[in-house]
């Protein structure tokens, strides 16, 4: 079969993609708060939220992590075996990825982490990446998911975000977030900084342009990337169908 334009192959294809936003966590009240983001930020995807209630309500520790880990991917394999409605792909909304590796091991479907599609849009921003995220115990657990990637030269800091970073008052976290951004990558040499963490999911994005620096919201990342991966294995489903 000769190759088809991108956009007759998508026409084949008209329905929404079939997201499986996973929050890693049992906080409920975050995974309605992201499911509203991913619709608002990437319409064109249905997305199909769920929280995993066996989870510490909040991941902060590497306990927490391995506990979580396999409780996610019990509850991903549940999901999956209800049978109807399968999703296109699976979106960890987790910024630490307890599972990812496993998911993918496991289950055929194409899983997005939060973290890990982060970095892969920070190398492609620029030279070096910092990152902000949540949770004091976080940076050493997240530069040992970077030395695992095999990106860790390019990262050249990780820092927890200040309370007030993390304030629910846009008043009082945006200019502190603005303030951490120019900070860290003055002292850093970054000229990409990636923010990432699920009660912050979105803030980078309402920061506004800052000089000299690249700045990558780590849930909008993945919610490219997971869309991305949707599409293509449509691509690849229409090819098969149609060889």
């Amino acid at each position: 079969m000769s190759a088809l334009p991108y956009g007759r192959v998508m026409s084949e294809t008209p329905r929404k993609v079939h997201v499986y936003l996973l929050n890693g966590n049992s906080n409920a009240h975050l995974t309605k708060t992201m499911a509203r983001l991913a619709t608002k930020l990437c319409p064109e995807a249905r997305f199909e939220s769920d929280t995993v209630s066996a989870a510490p309500r909040y991941i902060s520790t590497p306990e927490h992590v391995a506990v979580a880990r396999q409780h996610i991917l019990d509850h991903v394999h549940e999901r999956l075996a209800r049978g109807h409605s399968q999703p296109d792909a699976l979106l960890l909304a987790c910024f630490g990825e307890p599972g990812l590796i496993e998911l993918r091991e496991h289950i055929k479907l194409p899983s997005v982490g939060m973290l890990e599609a982060g970095i892969a849009t920070a190398m492609q921003s620029g030279r070096r990446f910092a990152i902000l995220t949540t949770g004091s115990d976080w940076p050493p657990m997240l530069a040992d998911l970077i030395a695992f990637y095999g990106v860790e030269r390019r990262c050249v800091g990780i820092e927890t975000l200040s309370h007030d970073a993390c304030a629910r008052s846009a008043a009082i976290w945006k200019p502190e977030l603005r303030r951490q951004i120019v900070d860290i990558a003055g002292r850093t040499g970054a000229d990409v900084v990636l923010v990432g963490g699920g009660p912050v999911s979105g803030r980078a994005l309402a920061v506004g342009a800052l000089p000299g620096i690249v700045l990558i919201d780590a849930f909008a990342a993945a919610l490219v990337q997971v869309n991305a991966l949707s599409k293509i294995n449509a691509i690849k489903s229409f090819r098969k169908t149609n060889d």
